[in-house]
């Protein structure tokens, strides 16, 4: 936060609207769930206020509702701000869901 000059209640708005409990940063590292941690890793991300995030399985570690809340606030935020994202996913159905545009790579057998 001091590096990049943002305020406490910043990172406050975002933690809840990633579900995070202000004590996420007190914790140790083995106390914090996969979930946890990849919410964190957008929220961090997200405080930077990029204009493009390389989103690589953003969801991939999380269950079906953390999942929708966290595409949820993604893609509020892209709506808001006008933030690229580029999601990389396994899940084609998410893709299909909320994308504007999508492309599939195959892989190619020997």
């Amino acid at each position: 936060m001091k590096l990049h000059r943002r305020r406490w209640d910043e990172v406050e708005q975002l933690l809840a609207r990633f579900r995070l409990q202000n004590d996420l940063l007190d914790r140790l590292p083995g106390r914090i769930s996969g979930g946890e941690l990849q919410r964190f890793a957008i929220l961090r991300s997200l405080l930077l206020d990029p204009v493009f995030l390389f989103a690589d399985e953003a969801t991939s570690r999380l269950d079906p509702v953390s999942q929708k809340e966290v595409v949820d606030v993604l893609l509020e935020v892209a709506r808001d701000t006008g933030l690229g994202v580029l999601l990389v996913t396994h899940d084609h159905a998410l893709a299909e869901k909320i994308s504007r545009r999508t492309v599939t790579l195959a892989q190619r057998h020997a």
